[in-house]
């Protein structure tokens, strides 16, 4: 994992900072196929459990938690960094931070600062390896697949733990 290149984020609202990820992760996911993305935060969730060998107790408590208030707006500061160096994203990302998003651009309501942040981390791994959500008898199981470019067994772990520091999340 190569570190981001800083841009000028005090430049940036934290308003801005997460319109820009919504926008990002709307472009990341569009076309995406039902059984490569979480149907909601609590399966994203999971799926961060599952990445990062936390194992919840049940299958509907994540042992993660969606960052809130200055936790999430430093997460989304540490997600904008790294998704304006991600080769899939970083023209269009180029583009937000040169003119970023306003409200009336969006058309609604802002959505929930962490949960924003939730959606384009598994945004931001899905550009790394391939996951498939498989959904049946009330339980959801992942599937990780690595592509040609994963060296080695470590690709999984290094991910997991750019996650938990994206995210500000400690070892469990």
């Amino acid at each position: 994992m190569t570190s981001p290149t800083p841009f000028a984020q005090a430049d940036l609202t934290d308003r801005e900072v997460i319109l820009i990820l919504q926008e990002l992760t709307e472009e990341l996911t569009t076309g995406a196929a039902a059984d490569s993305m979480p149907l909601d935060q609590e399966e994203a969730l999971l799926l961060l459990d599952a990445l990062r060998g936390a194992r919840p107790e049940s299958q509907s408590q994540a042992a993660t938690a969606v960052p809130e208030g200055a936790a999430a707006s430093a997460a989304a500061r540490r997600l904008l960094a790294v998704l304006a160096e991600e080769p899939a994203g970083a023209d269009f990302a180029a583009e937000l931070l040169a003119d970023p998003p306003n409200d009336s651009r969006l058309g609604g309501e802002l959505a929930v600062p962490g949960v924003v942040v939730l959606a384009g981390t598994v945004a931001w791994l899905q550009t790394k390896v391939d996951i498939r959500f498989k959904r049946g008898g009330g339980k959801t199981e992942f599937e990780f697949r690595l592509g040609k470019e994963a060296a080695d067994g470590s690709t999984l772990r290094e991910l997991a733990a750019a996650v938990a520091r994206l995210l500000g999340w400690s070892r469990q």
